[in-house]
């Protein structure tokens, strides 16, 4: 298995580079992840919230999550290789 190289960062780094791929989010996969993790909703209450069913909601949030993570191997990439 090959390490994942966000694994190596320090944790401030990786806090700042999270920080800056959020505020590049589209406002809706932003309010998807905040419910998710920084409102302490359940899938449930945040389902309802967003007025989807929660399976809908899941497969939202999978989406954003893969997205951040593409950007951040992708920031990781450019910030050793410019």
């Amino acid at each position: 298995m090959i390490a994942d190289p966000l694994v190596f960062r320090s944790r401030e780094e990786l806090a700042a580079m999270v920080r800056g791929e959020l505020g590049r989010m589209p406002r809706g996969d932003l309010l998807v992840a905040a419910m998710a993790t920084d409102e302490g909703l359940t899938e449930i209450e945040a389902a309802e919230a967003l007025g989807c069913s929660v399976a809908q909601f899941r497969r939202r949030y999978a989406e954003v999550l893969h997205k951040l993570r593409a950007a951040l191997k992708l920031s990781h990439d450019n910030h050793y290789c410019a």
